[in-house]
C-alpha cells in the first residue's frame, strides 16, 4: 500500500485518495487510482492545508465517499471533496 497508516479513504470511481499517516503525518494525502490491476499511485503525496497555507489541526475526521468531512475542537466544520484535491 502506498500510505502506511493512512485512516481515511476518499474514493469516486477510479480516483481514490488515502489520507493520514502515523504521528505527524496525519494530513498527508496520497493520490490512487483504482485499476482493474489494484490500487496505484497516482501522483506525489502532499500535506492537507488551510486555505491560508496553515496547518491543519488535528480533528475528528470521516470520509463518505468522495467527500472529507472535519470537525475541529472549537466547533469548526470543513469539507473537502474528491474534486478539490490537485488533478495528476
Amino acid at each position: 500500500m502506498p500510505a502506511r497508516g493512512a485512516s481515511l479513504l476518499l474514493a469516486d470511481g477510479e480516483r481514490a485518495a488515502l489520507i493520514g499517516g502515523y504521528g505527524p503525518e496525519y494530513d498527508v494525502v496520497t493520490p490512487l487510482r483504482i485499476a482493474p490491476e489494484g490500487i496505484e499511485p497516482a501522483g506525489q503525496q502532499y500535506r492537507l492545508v488551510l486555505p491560508d497555507g496553515l496547518e491543519i489541526p488535528r480533528a475528528h475526521s470521516t470520509c463518505r465517499g468522495p467527500g472529507l468531512h472535519m470537525i475541529g475542537k472549537q466547533g469548526t466544520w470543513c469539507r473537502l471533496s474528491l474534486d478539490d484535491l490537485p488533478a495528476d
